[in-house]
């Protein structure tokens, strides 16, 4: 009687043994994920308060000049001035106004994107002409840089999808190349069907910096913008390629982007044929535009 007591209390202290050994396990694996998250959060605020102190900035820099500028052409002290220099200034404030209104637009996008009032209207989409109007629209931002820039494609290549959000994720995307790509380097858009359900797909290749393979953890992360030295060397928000990510998941669009430091960045899109959402989906309007 005594031995099976003591049998019985040994299999208690060995079972309250394992159970402790759990809950420590399930602890240390608890705090774990909430040390884990406290880091990201505090990042994400870094990041975040990084981002409204560069964005102040950038938002006075163009705002400054057309204010300055415009005092000139309009004050009575300055009128030989502006004379002499009307045209200059009248270019210099234009200039001052575009970057501004890229900065609000960036801005615009991703706040609709966020707050689910981006909406989604699909029509029907000849992809070679569209990227070749895409193209256009960047050629006039940076039509004086002689990058070589090619596109190669098959003649009859459609897809069903919203016209104006796969013309910013392009144009995004483009830009970008040319942005980061030496007036000696090269940008090829390649348009082709691949994989077994023939989807549309379009790769961007550039020759330019290439991205580190740390920065391609985050490179779809709000208000992060690579390298200090890149950024200070390029205008803009920084919310491109977030922007970019946002409207491709709406479009049902696989985006990668695959890169080498010094040697270049391929960013892929694969498009569906045809987008198809559950009709309660309030992000997708099937009224044709």
């Amino acid at each position: 009687m005594i031995e099976e007591d003591i049998s019985s209390l040994k299999e208690a202290v060995q079972n309250l043994k394992s159970l402790n050994q759990t809950l420590e396990g399930k602890v240390a694996a608890r705090t774990s994920e909430l040390v884990s998250a406290t880091r990201l959060a505090q990042e994400a605020n870094a990041a975040k308060s990084e981002f409204l102190a560069r964005m102040s900035h950038d938002l006075r820099t163009p705002l400054n000049a057309i204010i300055g500028f415009s005092e000139v052409l309009s004050s009575e002290e300055t009128q030989e001035i502006a004379k002499r220099n009307y045209t200059s200034y009248g270019h210099d404030i234009h200039t001052a106004a575009k970057i501004l209104l890229g900065l609000v637009d960036d801005l615009l996008d991703l706040s609709r994107i966020e707050a689910g009032q981006f909406p989604i209207r699909p029509e029907p989409i000849l992809l070679p002409g569209f990227v070749e109007e895409t193209l256009s629209m960047v050629r006039a931002g940076y039509g004086a840089r002689p990058i070589e820039l090619d596109v190669l494609h098959t003649d009859d290549l459609r897809v069903v999808s919203d016209r104006r959000a796969l013309m910013l994720i392009l144009n995004n995307l483009i830009s970008n190349a040319v942005k980061f790509t030496p007036s000696t380097g090269r940008i090829t858009i390649t348009l082709r069907r691949t994989g077994a359900d023939r989807v549309a797909q379009i790769d961007i290749t550039d020759t330019g910096d290439g991205i580190s393979p740390d920065e391609l953890e985050t490179i779809f992360t709000p208000y992060a913008r690579g390298r200090a030295d890149v950024a200070r060397r390029t205008k803009g928000t920084g919310l491109g390629l977030t922007i970019c990510k946002s409207l491709a998941d709406l479009l049902l669009i696989d985006l990668s982007i695959s890169s080498e430091v010094t040697r270049g960045t391929t960013v892929s899109l694969k498009l569906p044929n045809s987008i198809e959402r559950e009709p309660s989906d309030p992000m997708l309007d099937t009224r044709r535009a």
